[in-house]
Parts: structure tokens; sequence; C-alpha cells
């Protein structure tokens, strides 16, 4: 069994944070992924996933920490056992933030610095 744990830096507004996870499973079946902190042994977060059998993709939503963390990612079958575990840094996501604006077309090309060469030079 072979697994990958991406942690994506999306983060929704209720503050969590999208984990794609990538897995070679013998047997189609539903599991949940945890999320452990090793030094401590308890279990920081977990999302259930289903998995079709063969190399299968699941996308779930954790809480994104609030900084870097060193985690045991878990992937437990229906009774709870772990199935299998990877250790890894789950880094704090960057944070973004997007503006939108309208602004007509002249200004947008006024501020270009091939436009502004151009009009300095058609104009000397």
């Amino acid at each position: 069994m072979e697994l990958t744990v991406t942690p994506i830096s999306m983060v929704d507004h209720s503050g969590r944070q999208l984990i794609r996870i990538g897995v070679r499973v013998p047997r189609t079946a539903h599991f949940t992924l945890n999320a452990v902190c090793p030094a401590e042994g308890c279990v920081i977060c977990s999302a259930p996933a289903a998995m079709s059998a063969g190399e299968s993709t699941a996308f779930v939503r954790l809480p994104a920490p609030d900084k870097d963390i060193n985690v045991l990612w878990e992937v437990l079958d229906e009774r709870g056992d772990a199935v299998i575990s990877l250790p890894a840094l789950w880094k704090k996501p960057r944070e973004w933030t997007f503006y939108n604006g309208l602004f007509p077309h002249g200004f947008r090309a006024s501020q270009s610095p091939v436009y502004t060469a151009l009009q300095h030079r058609q104009h000397n």
C-alpha cells in the first residue's frame, strides 16, 4: 500500500484546508484520514474518505494549522486499525488576498511600461 498526502494552500472561509490523498489500496472501502501529533500521540483532526480499489485520489478538508507542525498522517480502515502511516511536516498555508477591480482599458494601458515608453518616444 502506498500513501501520499498533499496539503494544498487553498483554505476556505471556515479555515479548512484542502488535502489531497493519493493511495493505492487492494479493495474499495471507506477510510479515515487522521493527522496525529507524534510527540503527544493525539489526533489533531480527521476526515472520512472513500477509496476505490487500485490507485485512488480523494480530497478532504481539515482545519488548517496556524503554524508548521510535524504530523503522522494515518489511514484507518472501517475497524479503526491503521492501514498505513506517513510522517510529514504540515506547513501553515500561505495567506492570499485577491483584489478584483474594474478599470477602463485606457487606464490599464497607460500604466504599462511599454505603452508609457512608446508615448514618451512619440512626443520627443
